[in-house]
């Protein structure tokens, strides 16, 4: 491909948004495929895709070799299958950020943490644990580069705090739901926010006080399906990018 079509693509990426899929699909061409793994490709496309984010849910634990992740966009409901590996077995998703997913799965006695992009099905294990008596909580950090994170263990016997937690009420809104039931999980973007409440999914937006339901699952999760605001990326799981 000579210039002029390298400065094609590049109008037509600057002109169009593209699905990250449709680029790592649609990457036919050796510059093309050049283009889409240098770093100011996947510094553009990353902050494009954080000015539309979507949200990714995992609604069950995941008891075989293949886990379904849903991503909600709008009104878009698409299954993301991520399947054929052994350390999906009993999975559980913890965070989302910049385009990374990170989960913790059960494999006999050890705890495995995992790093994933669903977008390019890129996955990444991390350093084995080993076994202890406790149960640990995990936290993981991200920053300050796009493609910096760290994953935090935390093993306590027990919790004291001295200062007593102080909630400031800030509004009131009531939901539309009339099943018995409880918010299970909550994840905010933008200007609204995504409550799951037994099998219903329901955005509520901040700016005009209304409320919409995007998906009804069929089948009631026996879990809390984490959800959270998602964002596309190229980003290697690996944390480095090339020059």
């Amino acid at each position: 491909m000579d210039d002029i079509g390298r400065r094609q693509l590049i109008c037509t990426w600057d002109e169009n948004w593209f699905e990250v899929e449709d680029i790592i699909i649609n990457s036919v061409s050796k510059l093309w495929r050049r283009l889409i793994c240098s770093p100011n490709f996947i510094h553009l496309q990353l902050s494009r895709s954080k000015q539309n984010p979507s949200y990714i849910v995992l609604p069950s634990y995941v008891r075989r070799s293949n886990a379904e992740f849903v991503k909600i966009d709008g009104e878009t409901v698409e299954m993301i299958t991520l399947s054929g590996h052994e350390y999906l077995y009993n999975c559980q998703m913890i965070c989302s950020s910049n385009g990374f997913i990170c989960w913790i799965g059960c494999h006999g006695t050890y705890l495995d943490i995992f790093i994933c992009n669903l977008a390019t099905r890129d996955v990444l294990l991390l350093r084995k644990s080993r076994p202890h008596d406790e149960d640990p909580s995990f936290g993981v950090g991200f920053g300050p580069g796009i493609n910096e994170y760290k994953v935090f263990w935390f093993f306590m016997q027990y919790a004291h705090c001295s200062t007593e937690s102080i909630w400031i009420k800030k509004c009131s809104v009531k939901m539309p739901v009339s099943e018995n039931g409880h918010v299970s999980s909550v994840a905010a973007r933008n200007n609204e926010i995504l409550f799951i409440v037994l099998n219903r999914y329901l955005v509520y937006n901040v700016r005009n006080g209304s409320w919409k339901e995007i998906w009804r699952r069929d089948d009631v999760a026996g879990c809390v399906p984490p959800a959270f605001a998602f964002t596309e990326s190229l980003l290697p799981c690996t944390g480095f990018i090339g020059s």
